[in-house]
This record gives C-alpha cells, sequence and structure tokens, in this order.
C-alpha cells in the first residue's frame, strides 16, 4: 500500500483519483472547485492506494488563522474518506500519523461528523463547543435589494480575493479557497452583491430566521449599512454564520444545534462566545 500526496500542482489524473474516492464515499466531487483553480498549494490530501486505486485520503489546509487578535498558522483536518470495505484496517490512522509527523509542532483542528466522536482524541484533539451569533430584528428593506450572484461571477472571485475585514475574534486570512468551494457546491443560489458597496453576502431564509452565512468586504461595513438590503420577507430573526464583533453589533450567543463536533489540538481558548465560520469548514 502506497502513501502520497496531492498537492495543487498534481497530474489532473491524480485529483481524480482523489475526487472519484470522495465521491464513493460522500457523494459529492470536489470537480467544480479545482477546475476551476481553487485548489491552492495550502491544501494537501494524503491518501493511500493499492494497484492505483485510491483506498482513503486525509486532507490537511494551512490556515493563517485569527484567534483573540494575534495571528497564528493552523492546520485545519478534512476529506477524511476510507472506503466501506477497506474500513477497520487503521487506513485513517496511518494517515492522521503522517500528517502529526509532517507538522509536529503546530496546531490543529477539525469538524467530525456525529459517527467518529471518539476517533480524534486518541491523536490529542480536544472537543469544544462554539455558539451561534443570533440577533432579534426585522429587516425594513428601505434601501435597494441584495442583487444575486452566480458563484462564477467574476466579482465573486474578485471579493473572495480582496476580503478585508476579519474578525478580530476567530477568522482566517486566507479562506478564500475553501470558501469558493462552498459556494460553488452548497450555496450557489444564496449568493449577493450588496449595492451601493464593495461587499458580497450569502444568506438564506429559513421561514422567519435568515441565516446569513458570511459578508465579505473589502473596507469597513457596518450591520446598519447592510440592514436595510435585507429584503427577506417575515425575517425576525438573524443567525450569523460568522464572528459579527467587525460589523459592530451585540448578538445573543445560542447553543449550536450541529451534531457534528469541533475538535482542537492546541491552545484554543475562545470558550465560550465564539463560532467556526460557516463557510470555513473543510
Amino acid at each position: 500500500m502506497q502513501l502520497q500526496r496531492i498537492q495543487s500542482n498534481a497530474p489532473i489524473a491524480e485529483k481524480r483519483r482523489f475526487d472519484e474516492l470522495i465521491a464513493s464515499v460522500f457523494g459529492f466531487t470536489f470537480e467544480p472547485w479545482y477546475s476551476r483553480g481553487w485548489w491552492t498549494p495550502d491544501y494537501t490530501v494524503y491518501t493511500l492506494a493499492e494497484d492505483d486505486r485510491l483506498l482513503a485520503s486525509t486532507a490537511a489546509y494551512r490556515m493563517e488563522m485569527l484567534i483573540d487578535g494575534q495571528r497564528q498558522t493552523w492546520l485545519q483536518i478534512g476529506a477524511v474518506a476510507t472506503r466501506p470495505e477497506c474500513r477497520g484496517q487503521g487506513l485513517s490512522r496511518r494517515l492522521m500519523q503522517t500528517i502529526l509527523e509532517d507538522y509536529p509542532n503546530t496546531p490543529m483542528f477539525l469538524c467530525a461528523n456525529a459517527s467518529v466522536l471518539d476517533f480524534y482524541p486518541r491523536f490529542g484533539f480536544q472537543r469544544i463547543h462554539d455558539r451561534v451569533p443570533t440577533l432579534r430584528c426585522s429587516p425594513q428593506g428601505s434601501a435597494a435589494p441584495l442583487q444575486p450572484l452566480g458563484p462564477d461571477d467574476p466579482h465573486v472571485r474578485e471579493m473572495l480575493s480582496r476580503r478585508a475585514c476579519f474578525s478580530s475574534t476567530l477568522d482566517c486570512l486566507n479562506a478564500a479557497s475553501v470558501q469558493a468551494f462552498h459556494l460553488l457546491t452548497e450555496y450557489p443560489q444564496c449568493i449577493y452583491a450588496v449595492p451601493g458597496a464593495d461587499a458580497l453576502v450569502v444568506a438564506e431564509q429559513d421561514g422567519a430566521t435568515l441565516r446569513l452565512l458570511d459578508v465579505c468586504a473589502a473596507e469597513p461595513l457596518s450591520f446598519a449599512q447592510l440592514l436595510p438590503c435585507l429584503h427577506f420577507p417575515g425575517i425576525d430573526t438573524i443567525q450569523f454564520g460568522f464572528n459579527p464583533d467587525w460589523l459592530g453589533i451585540e448578538c445573543e450567543w445560542v447553543a449550536s444545534q450541529d451534531e457534528d463536533g469541533l475538535f482542537a489540538r492546541g491552545k484554543f481558548q475562545l470558550e465560550p462566545n465564539f463560532i467556526l465560520p460557516a463557510l470555513l469548514k473543510t
């Protein structure tokens, strides 16, 4: 069994083998992401192969984080996949140990699904709990409404690359690549330009709740500027998918209903009031 590292400059055939593994395990594909040039040198996929067929993978994304106002380099672990017929053979354990050997002094975090919450503590990861910032309000819609954009709109790529407003609580300075993945695969119908501002938002309505997943701005933007543009009918609650401190508002922080687990290996001292941004997860 061969250990391989697939990076952004790998031949397309190697990326497609990884994509086939991910599709067989999770039912989605990375092809829309890497075919548009979003795979950067920060993202490395560790794989185990046999007879030119990938059996398991684990990826490491190098992230330049802002944590409590301090810039730190972290790894986010993701794309942990093993073919069903190969499970129970320690393949994920071998890949995780390899990453820990490659980055012995680098702190890491990951989001684990509910079925494997007991796996990561074996490698020094500790469960932490984030919360959801929530604001009770009813947008009046007095300004021009948000303008829908598609994920391939040049303005979207430009804004992700030019992002300049970050949370001092918890944010990532080089998140454009992973944010683009979410916009392409999960939220292609939820992207909007903010009229009169160099900014875009990612938002979806669920009944009377607006999930404001992200606000990407090239220069300072206040919530007072944004709120009149939120023309979503019947909204009385806004849930933020990011830490909204830079928007200049005070929120209620409520317990997350997400069944997945957030784990960290290293000093991650932000509890209780923070959220891991929704478009940051790999």
